[in-house]
């Protein structure tokens, strides 16, 4: 593939022909090693894009006549993938440019003026150097309805899965998760309740190397820190449940992540025609102080809008703290907290001829219910 142009001598006319040297063959044989054509003159396996994004194309020169399976190409992105890319190298027609494995790019993969390098397995161009990692600041997801269900996205990136085994502390690293999507069917309601908001989370499960995409309402008290594993029901019309993850097959002691979540409201749980208010890719702060109580939250005086024997939800994305004071003349004062049904405290004090109070306080889990018995409120506070 040298440019070095050769002749042939002839003594009958006194024209010498070329003198090949050892050197130059020595040049030849390493000019791949050094990455520029025999003469200098510029890298052959190397050229600048001039296509649009998602299009890439090139041309090389000396120009390939043909895909050679094997060979490495770099060049230089005009501009950032959005998603599935091609490359059209010297008019060759595009081919389909992959992760390892066939896993189609998600968006910057390829960053603009980046160097790419690719090469062709004989069905597409693989990305060798694929920028995007678990390390992205977003990952990328999607939520709709129609039909009364729900249909959620993972948009696909590369992730790092715990060890399935607890007890050993070397992950699994880089994992190419295609995009993989859930249907939660009409008649689901995942435990959420009419006309109240829901949290739902999104978690890619490893599966044995083979990732899947689960969902789970926040209410409930399935573990997501991402230090266990995490075992899924097939969904159903009869996926039900807050302290349940769902995924299309069930699932068993899988490593996971959080990918995102969103908050939805139906006027009828398991009637999924109301679009999310909020569809949040896990990365950034987006999620890091979800859990965290009094981060950005102050005591509110809420007793205007509180009554007793009546069940509230905690509708925001962390825990908020309750603290309800309760007073009354009569000889015995009673007050009971509950929490998600449960009975969380149950306070009494007797007094004959005086005012007596008490007050029950405790955190509620985001999504959780809670409800105050009690013959009367005096303050009502909350940490929100």
């Amino acid at each position: 593939m040298a440019k070095t142009n050769f002749v042939d001598g002839n003594p009958a006319e006194q024209i010498e022909g070329t003198i090949v040297t050892a050197a130059f063959l020595n040049a030849l044989n390493n000019h791949r090693h050094r990455g520029l054509a025999e003469d200098g003159d510029g890298a052959i396996d190397y050229a600048a894009d001039t296509g649009s994004a998602d299009a890439y194309a090139i041309a090389l020169s000396p120009a390939l006549a043909a895909h050679v399976t094997g060979m490495p190409i770099s060049f230089k992105a005009a501009n950032a993938n959005t998603g599935a890319a091609t490359l059209n190298v010297d008019g060759l027609g595009a081919v389909a440019v992959k992760k390892k494995g066939g896993v189609t790019l998600v968006a910057g993969d390829i960053p603009v003026d980046g160097i790419a390098v690719v090469a062709y397995d004989g069905t597409c161009y693989q990305l060798l150097n694929p920028a995007s990692s678990s390390l992205k600041q977003i990952q990328s997801i999607a939520a709709s309805v129609g039909s009364n269900a729900l249909s959620l996205t993972y948009n696909g990136g590369t992730l790092d899965f715990r060890n399935a085994t607890l007890a050993v502390g070397a992950p699994v690293t880089g994992v190419d998760v295609s995009t993989i999507s859930l249907t939660v069917p009409s008649g689901a309601t995942l435990g959420t309740v009419n006309a109240i908001q829901a949290m739902l989370a999104l978690v890619v499960l490893y599966n044995g190397g083979s990732p899947a995409l689960g969902v789970v309402n926040m209410g409930g008290s399935v573990n997501l820190d991402e230090t266990t594993l995490l075992s899924t029901t097939a969904i159903s019309d009869a996926a039900d449940s807050a302290a349940v993850v769902y995924s299309t097959n069930a699932i068993t002691n899988s490593p996971f992540r959080v990918v995102g979540f969103i908050n939805i409201t139906e006027a009828t749980a398991g009637a999924w025609a109301t679009a999310p208010t909020l569809v949040q890719g896990h990365g950034g702060q987006a999620m890091a102080a979800m859990q965290s109580l009094g981060y950005g939250q102050t005591w509110q005086n809420v007793t205007a809008s509180r009554s007793v024997n009546t069940t509230y939800y905690n509708t925001t994305s962390r825990p908020i703290m309750l603290s309800v004071t309760s007073s009354g003349g009569s000889p015995t004062l009673t007050m009971e907290l509950y929490i998600n049904g449960e009975l969380m405290q149950r306070p009494s004090v007797s007094g004959t001829g005086v005012t007596t109070q008490m007050f029950v306080s405790a955190i509620i889990p985001s999504g959780a219910s809670y409800k105050v018995a009690a013959g009367g409120v005096a303050y009502w506070l909350e940490l929100r």
